[in-house]
């Protein structure tokens, strides 16, 4: 019976290592990129067109984005769409608002995640704006996990 234990807890413990060393050679490091000034382009990037009105940095376009309640519901949300505009897939995407008062007074962030994000495509965003009373928001950045 005692050999089964020890069977038993080798087998696990072997399980775990293999699990923490696949696991420590694929962990990327995460790479921030912040657009201090938004930038305004109307560049074609791979056949894909950027209008006058999107913010474009990083092979990312964002375009009209706004505070929306969402219907039959108090919570409010900054929604709008982001475009992949690189030819490859992006990774562990975080979108990040700054939120001001009706007095433009810094008040909080609001944020959204996209695990996956395929070439040429739209994510249509939503982030919790979590302050009652925010007023406006304004884009901060995207960071993509590498």
């Amino acid at each position: 019976m005692s050999k089964i234990y020890t069977i038993s807890a080798i087998a696990i413990f072997i399980t775990v290592a293999v699990f923490a060393s696949v696991a420590m050679f694929m962990k990327k490091p995460i790479q921030a990129v912040v657009l201090e000034k938004p930038t305004v382009s109307t560049t074609t990037v791979v056949a894909t067109t950027v209008s006058a009105d999107e913010i474009n940095t990083n092979e990312f376009a964002i375009a009209a984005y706004k505070l929306e309640q969402a219907k039959g519901s108090s919570l409010v949300y900054v929604t709008g769409k982001l475009r992949n505009l690189a030819g490859r897939q992006r990774f562990g995407i975080k979108l990040a608002f700054d939120l001001f008062d009706a007095n433009d007074t810094p008040i909080g962030k609001a944020t959204d995640y996209h695990p996956m994000f395929e070439p040429h495509t739209d994510w249509t965003f939503k982030a919790l704006v979590l302050d009652s009373k925010s007023a406006t928001a304004r884009f901060n950045s995207i960071r993509e996990e590498q």
